[in-house]
């Protein structure tokens, strides 16, 4: 049994060369959770910045939907392709960079983001609105096309 342990157990300690093997491979397996992480976390940041913008646009739609649907084609005006005009007293229009409504007494921003740019437009008795909409961080412009059916005559 002694011979036996001085066969197989003759070396004590550990190599330098073992050492670099080991410090190598903990650094790329380090690297590699490293690397995914953080693409782990781009991805989310920018799938939660989509979020915010298509959230921003679903907002203005459902608040002009409110307004709009219940009346005729007639009631609206657009004025310069960038301001809708509803029954002569409530407009929506940008100041600055972003959407307001404006009911004569009081001016609400509708969003948090900001606008690029907005564009009303009526055609075969529908209501359309272009929006270009801002992320949060402002290194994306999104567009959006909006059509919204009034009441018809």
């Amino acid at each position: 049994m002694k011979n036996m342990k001085k066969l197989f157990f003759t070396q004590k300690g550990i190599t330098l060369i073992e050492i670099i093997l080991i410090i190598a491979i903990l650094g790329i397996i380090s690297t590699a959770i490293y690397s995914a992480y953080f693409q782990g976390v781009k991805v989310l940041n920018f799938n939660n910045e989509r979020i915010e913008v298509q959230r921003a646009q679903d907002l203005v739609y459902s608040r002009l939907a409110h307004s709009i649907r219940p009346l005729q084609i007639s009631d609206l005006t657009i004025i310069n392709n960038n301001e809708l005009v509803i029954n002569s007293n409530t407009s929506y229009y940008l100041t600055g960079n972003n959407l307001v409504i404006d009911n004569g007494s009081n001016i609400r921003k509708i969003s948090d983001l900001e606008f690029q740019e907005i564009i009303f437009t009526i055609n075969d008795n529908k209501l359309y609105l272009d929006a270009k909409i801002f992320n949060p961080s402002k290194t994306a412009v999104f567009t959006f096309t909006n059509v919204f059916y009034p009441r018809v005559q």
